[in-house]
């Protein structure tokens, strides 16, 4: 069973807050751009995945909603997606010790 966590940040220092991060969880950072969800970093080990995107991914959208990764969320500016494997939990525990980190929902499947 893999636990999915979902993290908001205020921050807007993408790369300074992937850096935090990586030091935390002990894996190195990987910088990356894609044309639908735009600059993001990616951390990856066999025990989680981690990705740290803008939140706010489509600025020329005419819906608002559609403007962001996670409507709901629109006040972070930041967002961490955590992918968890059954023996990795500590690293949720790690995670959350980062400056500007804000749980905002954690499923399991």
């Amino acid at each position: 069973m893999r636990t999915f966590i979902l993290y908001g940040s205020k921050r807007t220092d993408i790369g300074r807050l992937a850096n935090e991060i990586s030091v935390a969880l002990g894996v190195t950072p990987d910088a990356r751009d894609s044309s639908y969800i735009g600059e993001y970093y990616s951390l990856d080990s066999t025990k989680f995945s981690c990705q740290i995107q803008q939140n706010l991914n489509s600025p020329d959208e005419i819906e608002e909603d559609d403007r962001y990764q996670e409507p709901d969320h629109r006040q972070y500016d930041l967002l961490v997606r955590l992918t968890l494997s059954p023996e990795a939990e500590p690293v949720h525990e790690v995670i959350g010790q980062v400056r500007g980190l804000e749980l905002l929902a954690r499923d399991m499947a």
